[in-house]
């Protein structure tokens, strides 16, 4: 196994949504679009507690594989914000990885092969899950947002759901017993589908890469907006860690 994939099984992590059971999985429909100019209103109204969260804390349970390697299921603490991230990931209470730092640099330490690796946050978390995203749009998926800018541009009805254009993503809506839902979304070359959401927060959300990656996050515990000192932002590296170039 290379070490890129080593890391990217031992170092899963974030994000989850949809209210009540999605049964199949998500394929963006096709067919020709209708208008929907409803869908506006909606995506604003489901967006508007989460566009008041600026930092989370949370305990996730991650599971899936990346290519081609299982991942078991690891525990991992993350607090994050627009500019900053920390992890800490176990298996069966053994320390795998820590990460911490800001977007433009941060600290990933590999404590199975005692290495540590610097880079910036975007790159590093690809090198760990196959997803290149910053800090920022890491905390909108998980908080539901999707988008770092969930204003929308248009929405239209495609097949039986609705899709939300924002800048940088597409949103997907269900409607299910009169109510709304967020569905899937996609960005670049990435599918998030939005399995369940409690009281209109993220909770379980699977994330596709083609089909080198599947990553499925569930939320355990979750803290919106906590007083978190810059400290838990830091890491200390330990003098027999050996450095490691970013693309290893």
């Amino acid at each position: 196994m290379t070490s890129r994939v080593r890391h990217a099984a031992v170092a899963v992590f974030v994000a989850a949504l949809t209210a009540g059971g999605c049964a199949s999985r998500f394929v963006v429909p096709g067919g020709v679009p209708t208008p929907a100019p409803e869908g506006m209103a909606v995506w604003a109204s489901l967006t508007e507690a989460c566009r008041a969260v600026t930092m989370v804390r949370a305990e996730l349970r991650v599971s899936g594989s990346v290519r081609g390697q299982r991942v078991p299921t690891l525990t991992t603490g993350i607090a994050i914000d627009a500019d900053r991230i920390a992890m800490m990931a176990t298996y069966n209470g053994q320390r795998m990885f820590n990460v911490a730092g800001a977007a433009d640099d941060v600290v990933l330490l590999d404590h199975l092969e005692r290495r540590v690796v610097q880079g910036p946050a975007a790159a590093v978390l690809d090198s760990l899950v196959g997803i290149e995203a910053e800090p920022e749009r890491w905390l909108a998926l998980l908080t539901g947002c999707v988008s770092v800018d969930p204003a929308a541009r248009s929405s239209e009805r495609v097949a039986d759901l609705v899709r939300i254009d924002l800048p940088d993503s597409d949103v997907y809506l269900a409607e299910s017993d009169d109510a709304w839902r967020l569905r899937a979304a996609t960005f670049d070359d990435v599918v998030v589908e939005y399995r369940r959401i409690e009281d209109g927060w993220p909770r379980d959300i699977e994330l596709r890469r083609d089909e080198d990656i599947r990553l499925r996050v569930r939320v355990i515990e979750w803290e919106h907006n906590p007083a978190l000192s810059p400290g838990v932002f830091r890491l200390t590296i330990p003098p027999t860690y050996d450095p490691a170039p970013l693309d290893e």
